[in-house]
């Protein structure tokens, strides 16, 4: 691969790794709003606003001037100032914010949550590019991701009171060793955590107009404080969401860049290749590269079943010798929308009107795989074909008396309505039992197929066929058959009525 493609492509992938890195790192802030009591330095002095957050950091109680904590917690209510309390009752303060989450007054983030999700989900990489996702997801779980700085995390609060319970002490302290933090009275924590966890999740917040009235944020009550803060929470979570947004579009214009670097790699190698080969599909697909490339040869495999405009779009300008393969007295193309085949010919290959319009064609004449007696059977439909030496010493099938023979009978079949098949019941049985008898003649199970025209029959067969005696007996139908062989096939032609709308064996 060329030097340049290769920085490209190195390049590309490392962007594509911090884009996603940064996109998952903020998504990650979102959800930690929920997990805790966000400091005023995370959410920022844009977002609080410059007058309201020197107002907090700053108030003008002495008692919290000098405080060098985060002033967040105290101000709603639960920093060490707070909780090493003198007595007052909060029962009420806990049971009025638990009545009105019960009310169903609760907190709508999640809506973004799953907005950042969807985000994370609307990654626009290619299939071939799974393996580097794969690698990608494995590198990021190898970092450590940066967390939103929380001036009160819920989850470490829960282990601290587990903590507290097995060693059967009375308080919590959320600090270091040397008593710094704040503490709880053993019979306050549970009630003091569950008010923050039901402020957390309310959606009752201020408006922006009531927060441009607020001058000192000192002097709301409690509730407020809360309601302030919520209002803060979500202006934080959307421009964190406006964020994310733009790392998105970035993520899916690398994307889009690393398609473009790796169709320029597959267009090298195949540029250096001597044979190209591919479904009509990719040849759709790489439609682009083809033009460039402009093989002088294309050959089309099983021609006579491809849909014509399959085959036009993948000729190029540079093609000078097309080759089509295939039989026209076999299936045809099988288009999608049954009244357009019908009525523009759309079943018609390519292969076929050529053929029509008397375009030289070179028939092979001579065939390797029939016997002789079947082959004698396509005299009407290949007059001209001829057999190979090969066929003519095959070994007689044993326990019968001939190599190829009709069974005829008057058993008439059964309609199926549920899915328009049909199924013949004597011929499913006389089928199963001459299956038991050519495997008694020594026959391996693999060396049977059972050929069959309708679904119905299909599995009317097979449920006739109990494990393990049978098990090793393909039965299929005759479309999915076509090309392939076996040393024995047994076919059912299932149609058997009094109207005689019945199926000949032409094929």
């Amino acid at each position: 691969m060329p030097s340049e493609v290769m920085r490209m492509l190195y390049q590309t992938k490392d962007t594509l790794r911090c884009t996603q890195s940064k996109i998952d790192e903020t998504v990650g802030y979102i959800k930690q709003t929920e997990k805790g009591i966000a400091h005023e330095d995370s959410i920022g002095e844009d977002i609080i606003g410059h007058q309201h957050y020197n107002s907090l950091k700053y108030p003008e109680d002495l008692h919290l001037q000098f405080y060098e904590g985060c002033m967040i917690v105290e101000w709603l209510g639960i920093g060490s100032s707070m909780f090493i309390d003198k007595g007052e009752p909060v029962a009420d303060e806990d049971e009025a914010v638990e009545n009105q989450v019960e009310e169903g007054i609760l907190q709508e983030f999640v809506d973004i949550d799953e907005e950042a999700d969807l985000i994370m989900q609307r990654r626009m990489l290619d299939q071939e590019d799974e393996w580097f996702l794969q690698e990608l997801g494995a590198a990021q779980r190898r970092q450590k991701p940066k967390q939103l700085h929380l001036a009160l995390d819920l989850d470490k609060l829960t282990l601290m009171e587990e903590n507290v319970e097995n060693e059967g002490k009375g308080q919590i302290n959320d600090g270091d060793d040397d008593g710094g933090g704040w503490q709880i009275p053993r019979q306050n924590k549970k009630k003091r955590k569950k008010n923050i966890e039901c402020n957390l999740v309310m959606n009752d917040m201020m408006t922006e107009e009531e927060v441009s009235r607020v001058k000192n944020v000192w002097a709301l009550e409690l509730k407020d404080r809360w309601r302030m803060y919520r209002y803060w929470i979500a202006k934080y979570c959307q421009s964190l969401l406006k964020l994310i947004h733009s790392y998105e579009d970035k993520y899916e214009e690398e994307a889009q860049r690393l398609k473009e670097v790796r169709e320029r790699e597959d267009l090298h190698a195949m540029k250096t290749a001597s044979v190209i080969a591919m479904t009509t599909t990719g040849a759709a697909k790489y439609r682009t590269m083809l033009h460039e490339i402009k093989p002088i040869i294309t050959i089309v495999e099983e021609a006579a079943e491809v849909l014509e405009s399959h085959i036009v779009t993948t000729l190029t300008s540079g093609c000078q010798h097309l080759i089509l393969i295939g039989d026209h007295k076999q299936l045809r193309p099988n288009p999608t929308v049954y009244r357009l085949a019908k009525n523009y010919n759309l079943e018609i290959s390519l292969f076929e009107r050529m053929f029509n319009n008397k375009l030289r064609c070179d028939c092979l004449e001579l065939q390797h795989r029939m016997r002789p007696e079947i082959a004698q059977l396509m005299d009407h439909i290949y007059p001209e074909l001829k057999n190979h030496e090969s066929v003519e010493n095959f070994e007689d099938i044993l326990g019968v008396s001939s190599n190829i023979f009709f069974i005829n009978h008057a058993y008439e079949e059964l309609h199926q309505d549920d899915n328009r098949s049909h199924s013949n019941h004597f011929e499913a049985t006389y089928t199963v039992a001459l299956c038991k008898y050519l495997l008694q003649q020594s026959y391996d199970p693999s060396q049977i197929t059972i050929v069959t025209a309708y679904t119905g029959q299909l599995f009317l067969i097979k449920k006739h066929l109990p494990r393990p005696f049978f098990d090793g007996i393909r039965v299929t139908a005759v479309d999915n058959f076509q090309g392939e062989e076996n040393d024995i096939l047994i076919l059912s032609l299932v149609r058997s009525n009094a109207e005689e709308k019945n199926r000949l064996c032409w094929n």
